[in-house]
């Protein structure tokens, strides 16, 4: 049976945290071509292309996304992003994140084969139907603070549903480590002046005991922190016209040329190259392996 014959109304009683991770709709744009190494993001996206290609892999699959689909980002996953411009134009999507548990829920209204969730980045070209669940899920997802919450999740879920009877599901939820749950945490107040003693007393940890988690998992606190702020200080440039020193502090810099140190020590470029003139010349960002050197 397809998806959207079988949704049903949520139930009354909501999780009042389950939509708190979910932000509105945001556009990304980004002038030069760029390849993004090892990206982990803490919440799942769903990815509208509307001008380029996008081009991802993972662990299992390598797909281009062309401009018009729709494709589904998971989360606590490394995957590497390149967002090519075509011609004079700019990469550009529209982009929602919402947190899993809305698209688990909305999958446990439907009958799913195994082996549809195992497969990553799948697309689907946005018409009719998809374009409406996608606007009206984006406008929910703006209005969250005014709107309730069973009207914002039932959105979502009309256009989670309506991409599964298109062959669109979020893949399986891996694990989540340790370091992910850090990940989570800093990604909440990235400006914060974290410390690992820090983040240890917000999971009721001791900081000898958090440091030895993230050890045994080949991981650092340092690392993860400077993962997470770049992470959100490259989505700052590509959906903000928010000045660099701005981002900078939003992610915890008083330093602007600190930050952009830290930035091309990530990512192979300076921050304000990514909003320059377009350049089909791609350019690859490097992966965080160790802690980082002042």
């Amino acid at each position: 049976m397809n998806a959207h014959h079988m949704y049903e109304k949520p139930n009354a009683v909501i999780d009042e945290n389950l939509l708190k991770p979910s932000g509105p709709g945001t556009h990304l744009r980004q002038s030069r071509r760029a390849c993004f190494h090892n990206i982990i993001s803490p919440i799942p996206a769903i990815v509208w292309i509307t001008s380029g290609t996008k081009r991802v892999s993972g662990a299992c699959a390598k797909r281009d996304i062309p401009c018009g689909s729709l494709t589904l980002l998971p989360e606590h996953q490394p995957i590497t992003v390149e967002n090519i411009p075509h011609g004079n134009k700019p990469y550009e999507a529209q982009v929602l994140t919402i947190e899993r548990r809305i698209f688990e829920a909305a999958y446990e209204r439907l009958i799913v084969s195994e082996e549809a969730r195992k497969q990553t980045f799948q697309s689907v070209m946005v018409k009719d139907q998809i374009e409406e669940a996608f606007l009206s899920a984006r406008l929910a997802l703006a209005q969250r603070h005014t709107l309730p919450d069973g009207i914002v999740q039932n959105r979502c879920e009309e256009l989670i549903l309506w991409l599964a009877d298109s062959g669109v599901f979020l893949s399986w939820p891996t694990a989540i480590s340790f370091a992910d749950r850090i990940r989570s945490l800093v990604a909440a107040d990235p400006g914060r002046r974290w410390t690992s003693a820090d983040a240890g007393h917000a999971l009721s940890l001791s900081e000898a005991s958090l440091r030895r988690k993230l050890r045994a998992e080949g991981n650092s606190f340092k690392v993860i922190l400077l993962e997470i702020r770049m992470l959100i200080a490259l989505s700052l440039l590509q959906t903000t016209s928010h000045k660099v020193a701005t981002i900078a502090e939003q992610v915890g810099y008083q330093s602007q040329s600190r930050f952009s140190h830290r930035f091309k020590q990530r990512f192979g470029l300076n921050p304000g190259l990514l909003r320059q003139p377009i350049s089909t010349t791609p350019i690859h960002s490097r992966s965080l392996t160790k802690e980082p050197q002042s």
